[in-house]
């Protein structure tokens, strides 16, 4: 199977990128990050289709993992050629498998084929994906990780009489599942469980050794609460015959308590009520009077507020003082300080456009080195733009000269080949001439007929002149078509020749006339290096020639002079660049004089209204007779509040008052006095009787309730001992079967694992040698250290004994497991090599193994087509 062409729609990355194989080495050179995994990835989907669509993990799952970056249809086509027969796989995908559409047609028709089924990868190389991963897709990430899967041991195992170790791997698992589930030790294995259940019946047999004793206990338990229940019985009867006499006395006793409760209340509210109005001596106040006070009071706290929030403390007079003196005798106004911000602010914003604009002495000297180089292009930036979109052109050039260079060896390969052939005419008429002659010789000997014998020979010998004319005289089966293709191949290849050099002349030039006078026209950085400088020139001076052009100096210039003799009013005579830091420091230091002096005002002007408020109130104070023990306005919620309290009190009695007025009309007051009863038993003390001999009662029928469910779980225990003495005996037979079972399973996956390992013994020389070649060809050592075992894993000779390559570095790991890919491949596939898809496999080899590996591709490539994709211009 050879791979003719590819088209990606969108995949991950990338977008619409078209790729044509050649029947050798195919190289591409990418930077890291252009998509070149994604790109072998797309070949192995287009073969397999979509892997991991039940993973969750984005990487694991390729559906997710390329869904396109960009949108649009998800997916492309691939070009095959099997057999001299060309195909066209395409394939779209969906969010979902069911959305997947596949397509295979014969290019040579455009007809669909049914040839292969959308399971092409797997009919085509006779492996799944797994095993593809692991063969003939090498990709950096896991180069190393080489192991033999199901797939690759049983195209493999062709060398060994066409037996199938898929049969063996079937018959291994097989038999390692039924291990697992008889397993002794594991708590998933059968035997294991059969010994966890043996164990748990003898524990439950040994638990129920008490159960009659119990039985016993309980029984006793039971008599002992059914007594206690009768002695509760009898409680309860004496407990009601005490409710009942209570309930006799309580209606007259109750009422009589109730009246000297009403009489004591209406009392206590009298004299509280006397008590708040003791504290107004000389003239009780109204409403009116209160409403007048609240209101002053008010005021007064706003007042207050107002001075403590107006005030200046020590630091800030201090600062007040120091401002007075800065602006006293200034008589500058608001308008004039807003008019000079407008000129202060239009003199920045000059300031910094010139900052801005103006070059630096190292921008300076730049620009001048920089225009001793490009000072004679008239457009520095889009020239070297230019040479740098021909370097990658000359490149492109150069691919395709390669191709067609590979093309034309392709074609006379084939020309030469036909021209070997021998002439098969002659050599069939020769042959048919020869057996005729002999068999007239033959015949001669038995007959006398001279004349038969002469003829046999002339016939005979005329044969092999034919024959051996016909293994001189070749016969060119080669057609003109394929001598016109060659021509115009050869034309192509001159006239791409002719552009590719053209393209040198013109980068060497470009090269030299810019001070690079040895400069690598195949090495894009001296290219890009020369752009970057271009674009920098440019940009310098630019800004040098705008500079000139932007700024009014005229308007500067004033704006300089105003601001100048502004701040000398103040005594500042700074650089005009600290203009108008020192003008927003003068700003904001007149801004708080003017605060300052306006919180002085209102502060004077609170102070007085405070005072004539207060005057007021100590007036009000005076005629009520009540002193005044704090401030004024803190006696004024004392009086306030004192009459709220009066109020309240007053409605209180009031209704005490009617509530026993109404009492006394409703009973007959005397006749209650004159009664005198003793309390009846409390109803609280009655209702703590009942309540506690109600929990005793519930306690008890708990009690006994639970004993009984108790006595019932024994007695179902008695009964289920015969049935796990049982089960015991049981389960005990169960456990020597399987026991004897899994010995003999075990016995028979022993057996089975030597005959495998008997059977790979076969084809691990033809694997030892692939792997050599390779191994030979990049280290130049000798890899008699190297063994492959019947599990088909590389180990090596060290300090006399074999280990594992896991721990040697991670380059010689990549190029062992590189060698090993290659030489399992070689021997899966005999007659025709499928397609070496290589991601960069040789990132982690030194220089000279990086060489010799370049050299290995190009041997591999008589054999294999090969896909190679780095990031590296040494390779």
């Amino acid at each position: 199977m050879r791979i003719v062409s590819l088209h990606i729609e969108n995949f991950g990355k990338l977008h619409d990128v078209n790729f044509d194989f050649n029947p050798g080495l195919n190289q591409r050179i990418e930077e890291n990050g252009w998509g070149k995994t994604t790109l072998a990835h797309f070949i192995k989907v287009m073969l397999y289709g979509l892997q991991g669509d039940g993973k969750r993990n984005e990487v694991e799952s390729d559906r997710k993992h390329f869904a396109p970056w960009q949108g649009g249809a998800f997916g492309g086509s691939l070009v095959i050629s099997v057999n001299d027969k060309d195909y066209k796989i395409t394939r779209i995908f969906g969010s979902k498998i069911s959305e997947d559409s596949f397509e295979l047609k014969d290019t040579s028709t455009n007809l669909v084929s049914s040839d292969y089924s959308e399971k092409i990868g797997e009919e085509l190389l006779n492996i799944n994906a797994d095993s593809f991963l692991k063969t003939v897709f090498i990709n950096q990430s896991d180069v190393a990780s080489w192991e033999a899967t199901d797939d690759v041991n049983a195209k493999i195992s062709g060398i060994s009489d066409g037996i199938d170790l898929n049969k063996f791997s079937f018959a291994d698992d097989k038999l390692a599942a039924k291990l697992n589930q008889l397993h002794p030790t594991r708590k998933t294995g059968e035997i294991y469980k059969l010994k966890t259940d043996i164990s748990e019946v003898n524990g439950k047999i040994r638990d129920g050794a008490g159960v009659e004793d119990a039985i016993k206990d309980i029984d006793s338990r039971i008599k002992a609460l059914k007594k206690e229940e009768e002695q509760l019985k009898i409680e309860q009867e004496e407990l009601n015959e005490k409710k009942k006499k209570r309930d006799a006395l309580a209606g007259v006793f109750e009422t009589k308590k109730a009246y000297e409760g009403l009489l004591q209340a209406c009392n206590d509210k009298k004299a509280r009520l006397d008590a708040h109005k003791e504290f107004f001596t000389k003239a009780f106040p109204d409403d009116n009077l209160i409403s007048e006070i609240s209101e002053e009071r008010n005021k007064m706290s706003g007042y207050k507020g107002t001075m403590e929030n107006t005030a200046l403390n020590m630091a800030e007079e201090d600062v007040y003082r120091d401002l007075t003196s800065l602006f006293f005798g200034k008589d500058i106004s608001d308008a004039e300080f807003d008019a000079m911000e407008e000129v202060a602010t239009s003199f920045d914003r000059m300031q910094r456009e010139i900052n801005k604009k103006t070059l630096s002495t190292e921008e300076s000297e730049k620009l001048e080195s920089l225009n001793a180089i490009f000072g004679e292009d008239s457009y520095p930036a889009e020239l070297a733009r230019e040479r740098l979109d021909e370097f990658e052109e000359r490149n492109n050039c150069n691919s395709e000269l390669n191709a067609i260079r590979k093309e034309i060896a392709h074609k006379e390969e084939i020309i030469n080949s036909a021209k070997k052939k021998p002439n098969i005419v002659l050599l069939s008429v020769g042959t048919v001439m020869a057996f005729i002659g002999i068999i007239l010789v033959v015949v001669s000997v038995f007959t006398p007929v001279t004349a038969l014998l002469m003829a046999g020979i002339f016939i005979m010998v005329g044969g092999v002149l034919q024959i051996v004319l016909g293994l001189v005289l070749r016969k060119d089966s080669v057609s003109a078509d394929v001598y016109e293709a060659l021509d115009d191949l050869r034309e192509s290849e001159a006239i791409k020749k002719r552009e590719s050099e053209a393209y040198d002349v013109e980068l060497k030039d470009y090269l030299a006339t810019h001070g690079n006078l040895h400069g690598d026209v195949y090495d894009k950085n001296g290219f890009y290096e020369l752009y970057q400088k271009a674009t920098e020139f440019a940009g310098l001076k630019n800004r040098g020639d705008a500079f000139s052009e932007s700024i009014n100096r005229g308007e500067f210039k004033a704006l300089t002079e105003k601001m100048s003799e502004f701040l000398k009013k103040f005594g500042i005579n700074s650089h005009p660049e600290e203009y108008f830091t020192d003008f927003s420091n003068i700003k904001g230091k007149y801004v708080q004089y003017r605060n300052f002096a306006d919180r002085l005002k209102k502060y004077e002007s609170a102070r007085n209204q405070y005072a004539e408020s207060e005057e007021k109130l100590k007036e009000v104070y005076s005629r009520l007779g009540t002193p005044v023990y704090l401030d004024v306005l803190e006696e004024c919620g004392n009086i306030i509040e004192r009459y709220g309290l009066y109020k309240t009190a007053k409605s209180l009695y009031e209704d005490d008052h009617d509530k026993l007025k109404d009492f006394e009309e409703e009973h007959d007051i005397a006749a209650l006095q004159e009664e005198k009863l003793e309390a009846p038993m409390d109803l609280d003390e009655i209702t703590g009787l009942q309540d506690d001999l109600d929990a005793r009662k519930d306690m008890n029928r708990e009690n006994l309730q639970q004993e009984r469910g108790s006595l019932q779980r024994f007695e179902e225990q008695a009964e289920e001992l015969d049935i796990y003495r049982s089960d015991l005996q049981e389960l005990e037979e169960e456990l020597k079967q399987k026991t004897v079972l899994y010995e003999r399973v075990s016995k028979t996956k022993d057996l089975l694992t030597k005959a495998k390992e008997n059977l790979t013994k076969l084809y691990m020389k033809p694997l030892l040698d692939g792997f050599s070649e390779c191994f030979t060809v990049i280290t130049e050592e000798d890899p008699g250290d190297y063994h492959i075992d019947a599990n088909i894993e590389i180990t090596k000779d060290e300090q006399g004994k074999e280990r594992k390559t896991a721990l040697l570095s991670s380059g010689y790991r990549d190029l062992i497991g590189f060698s090993m890919r290659v030489a399992v491949t070689k021997a899966m596939y005999k007659d025709e090599l499928p397609i070496l898809i290589l991601d960069d496999p040789f990132v982690n080899l030194d220089d000279d193994k990086r060489r010799r590996a370049k050299k290995l591709l190009d041997e591999l490539s008589q054999e294999f087509q090969i896909l190679y994709l780095t990031c590296s211009k040494n390779t």
